[in-house]
Formats: structure tokens, C-alpha cells, sequence
């Protein structure tokens, strides 16, 4: 490959990357349909089981494994790239799991290349999440808990589809 050929490939490659980019952050900026919100509602409590830790509200009440140890979704300031390393990534030194099942080996996390070995890697997950499984996570998230101030007993009546687990 001459020189001219190379120098058109590259440009061409960084051209896509751009455009990949600005589609994300498009679709990161449109509402996601309701759909999407239910589908990440249900990994949230079933595959990431995530309700074990942060409670069905996301509030950090979950039980058995961090009754009100986990942190409080619905109070959350990270944005939604942070949110997504956070997942994927999981928290050094705590008990947030990693859901990407290459982090920290294959890619890199809090910009730490290759496998740092010894305490810093957070616990695996129960089961690893794709990408676009997390990204569902965090549209339900960001459409039902964050900034939704204390949960509801209307908010838990949604969640369970029965009043049966929600107090009066």
C-alpha cells in the first residue's frame, strides 16, 4: 500500500469514528422510547441484578447483599459516559462488580491499561453485560431513578406490577 493510499485510509477511518461518535451522543440525547426503559428495567432486576445491591428504587436499600451500603441511584450526579464506566468498569476497592467481562484486561478502565492485578479489580459480576445491555440499564435509570427524589409507593407498585411487596 503506497503512502497516498494509506494517508486516505486512515482519514477515512477517523471520518467513521466521528460520525459513530456524534450518532451516540445523538442517541444519548433523544428520550429512549419506552421500550428501551423496560428492557433495561428488567436487567436491572433480573441479569445485572442490580436490585440486590441498590434495591428495587435504586435508593441503596437492597437486600440481602448492601442494605443502604450500595450507592443511591436516585441521587446520583454522575453523567451518562460516567455511568456507563461505572457499570462497565465497576468501583476499585468496593463491591460494584465489573459488568464488562474485558475490563481491566482488554479494555482499559479509569485509564488503567491491561490487568493491574491485587485488590483494585472489582469483584466479576454474576453474569457480564454487553454493551447495549448497559446502555438500556442506564436509559431506565436515567427515566425512572435518577433525581427522582424518595421513592413512591406508586413507584414500587410500577416496578413489582402488584402492590403485594409495597407499603401502604
Amino acid at each position: 500500500m503506497n503512502r497516498q493510499t494509506f494517508s486516505a485510509l486512515v482519514t477515512s477511518m477517523f471520518a467513521l469514528l466521528a460520525t459513530g461518535a456524534k450518532l451516540q451522543s445523538a442517541r444519548a440525547a433523544d428520550p429512549p422510547s419506552e421500550s428501551r426503559v423496560a428492557v433495561g428495567k428488567e436487567l436491572f432486576k433480573s441479569k445485572g441484578s442490580c436490585v440486590f445491591c441498590h434495591g428495587w428504587a435504586g435508593d441503596g436499600g437492597g437486600n440481602p447483599h448492601s442494605p443502604g451500603n450500595a450507592s443511591n441511584l436516585r441521587r446520583t450526579q454522575l453523567s451518562r459516559a460516567q455511568l456507563f464506566e461505572v457499570v462497565s468498569c465497576g468501583r476499585p476497592g468496593t463491591a460494584m462488580p465489573h459488568f464488562n467481562a474485558y475490563a481491566y484486561v482488554e479494555d482499559p478502565c479509569y485509564g488503567i491499561e491491561g490487568s493491574p492485578g491485587g485488590r483494585i479489580v472489582p469483584p466479576n459480576p454474576p453474569r457480564p453485560l454487553q454493551p447495549r445491555e448497559i446502555d438500556a440499564i442506564i436509559d431506565y435509570l436515567q427515566a425512572k431513578v435518577i433525581g427522582k427524589g424518595p421513592p413512591t409507593r406508586a413507584e414500587c407498585i410500577e416496578f413489582f406490577m402488584e402492590p403485594g411487596p409495597c407499603a401502604d
